[in-house]
């Protein structure tokens, strides 16, 4: 079972096998403009993680336009800010539980819709 545990200033992540041994990987330190990771669960910041290490890569083989990297954080940091607040959380599962009942339009079908 993978879990992810914010302590001050670091994050780690941790993974226990099927042994019952824990195996942890201190993953980083925060600064605190990077507070808002602690909003993410395991599989987010992995995955927040994965984009940002290939848009710094990509970066790096562009020589310098470090703009992916922006878009990446400020991508996390607006979906972090949604899992910060009750309300949003909610709104958006009862706009998933619409759709799946078929009600609404996805957001596929209104931008054909509105030829975007």
């Amino acid at each position: 079972m993978a879990e992810t545990v914010f302590a001050n200033d670091s994050v780690t992540i941790g993974k226990t096998d099927r042994n019952g041994s824990s195996v942890r990987l201190s993953v980083l330190t925060l600064p605190a403009h990077l507070g808002w990771l602690r909003y993410l669960d395991t599989p987010d910041l992995a995955t927040f993680l994965a984009e940002l290490l290939e848009a710094a890569q990509r970066a790096h083989n562009s020589i310098g336009d470090w703009s992916a990297v922006g878009k990446v954080l400020e991508s996390w940091e607006a979906t972090a800010e949604v899992y910060a607040s009750p309300e949003l959380v909610r709104a958006v599962e009862s706009g998933e539980r619409e759709l799946a009942s078929g009600q609404g339009k996805s957001w596929g079908n209104l931008r054909n819709e509105l030829s975007l």
